[in-house]
């Protein structure tokens, strides 16, 4: 078993860069925004109709990383030193654990990749996106709306063990039905606090989650493989595509990488060292993915935006990655969108 101290310092590394990682994906929030006098001259203000549709993408990268600590021992178990005693009382049934499954991995997850997916489709899109009525709100409706048959499934494993109370699956990790569908395990430890006899919540990864999830990430990856090569064959130049086919190699990579340490927690116990190092290793796999997507869609499209409308000669490839059109030969301009 894993000692407390390490335990809690695993989850407070965790809490400061997630804590981190959410108020950068914030900054990046506000720089998508085209308040600036480079951003409101006609031929880059034209080109930003997708600029609502990145917001929403920081946004819910924000939130994903924030999501965490819903799991998080050291926030919410017996002895924190961050949530009060009337708090970690109630912690102790595994709610946040239950509640962490649906909104990270059912909700943000998905909304967050499907968000990212969609802009990219938009490079390749011959239509001109602002003729549609809302081309943000379709962006983020059609993300809500794929994210649904994934959170139905992660829900419903999530709250078995509280529908069905008499199965046990939260006791133990040994059986098969457990192994399953057990949000967390309920540990009798010395730090679940006294007096003698209570448990505490230590969250995990059910195999029929990790399963979910899988199903849905590989999915994925065929769809954005498919759309990032057909982006980089349209590039006009070997920078651009070069800069599409190091997006689309990151991205893959690390969401492999989240996937299959996700997956690999089911081989250790929740309070032993293996757990909390694929747990460590998982988290990390995440925070590089949002911050490859958020750099790549929103960041580097902004400056280089900013960097074209300050030349008399700005680039249209640079801004048609800015608005979400193609950094194509021939990509359309681009007016305002919803």
């Amino acid at each position: 078993m894993i000692p407390d101290d390490v335990l809690r310092a695993v989850d407070y590394a965790v809490l400061g860069v997630s804590g981190l990682g959410f108020l950068l994906c914030l900054a990046g929030a506000l720089l998508a925004v085209p308040w600036r006098s480079a951003l409101r001259q006609p031929a880059t203000r034209e080109l930003s109709v997708f600029w609502r549709a990145r917001i929403a993408l920081q946004v819910s990268g924000a939130l994903w990383l924030l999501a965490q600590w819903l799991r998080l021992f050291a926030l919410w178990g017996p002895g924190s030193r961050i949530m009060p005693a009337r708090v970690t009382r109630w912690s102790r049934n595994g709610l946040l654990c239950r509640a962490y499954l649906c909104v990270s991995l059912g909700l943000l997850q998905p909304f967050f990749l499907l968000v990212a997916l969609l802009l990219c489709r938009s490079a390749l899109s011959r239509a001109r996106p602002e003729r549609g009525m809302w081309p943000n709100a379709w962006v983020a409706a059609v993300a809500f709306a794929g994210a649904m048959p994934l959170l139905a499934a992660v829900a419903v494993v999530a709250w078995l063990g509280a529908l069905l109370p008499g199965a046990h699956l939260e006791v133990t990790r040994s059986q098969l039905p457990s192994l399953f569908f057990a949000a967390f395990l309920a540990e009798d430890a010395p730090r679940c606090g006294p007096p003698a006899g209570r448990t505490c919540a230590l969250c995990v990864f059910p195999a029929a989650t990790c399963i979910a999830t899988g199903v849905f990430a590989l999915a994925y990856a065929i769809a954005l493989g498919a759309t990032t090569r057909a982006m980089a064959r349209a590039a006009i130049n070997k920078r651009l595509r070069r800069r599409v086919l190091t997006f689309q190699a990151a991205t893959l990579s690390l969401l492999a990488a989240q996937q299959a340490l996700q997956a690999a927690t089911l081989a250790g116990a929740p309070g032993g060292w293996l757990f909390q190092l694929l747990w460590a290793a998982c988290f990390a796999a995440q925070a590089a993915l949002v911050a490859t997507v958020c750099t790549s869609l929103v960041v580097r499209p902004v400056l280089d935006a900013l960097d074209a409308s300050s030349n008399l000669g700005a680039s249209p490839a640079l801004l048609g990655s800015w608005s979400g059109q193609p950094p194509t030969a021939g990509a359309p301009a681009a007016a305002k969108g919803a």
